[in-house]
């Protein structure tokens, strides 16, 4: 629920379509990732961010055994707790890196 709340408010902060821009791109798989996007979808968890909404990740990432959480910062300064399973979490981190 939350991934999809995040995927909202980042159309709204940048004025796009989160589905216009997955067909415009062929995505058609859970996973994908290129020089705008990151989307990874694992069983209930969603992680779908845009480059350019990312002002910062903060460093501290908290985990269990399966999942992760991640602090992200976006282009006004709000936080975002973005929680997916670790391996989710650490492609985001290697993508934004």
């Amino acid at each position: 629920m939350w991934g999809i709340v995040l995927i909202n408010k980042q159309e709204s902060a940048l004025g796009f379509s989160f589905n216009d821009e997955m067909k415009k791109r062929q995505v058609s798989g859970h996973d994908f990732a290129d020089e705008d996007y990151f989307v990874s979808v694992k069983s209930d968890r969603i992680v779908m961010l845009r480059r350019d909404y990312i002002a910062r990740l903060e460093d501290m990432r908290e985990e269990n055994r399966v999942l992760s959480r991640i602090t992200v910062i976006d282009i006004a300064g709000k936080k975002h707790k973005v929680t997916g399973h670790a391996e989710s979490i650490e492609a985001l981190q290697a993508w934004l890196n």
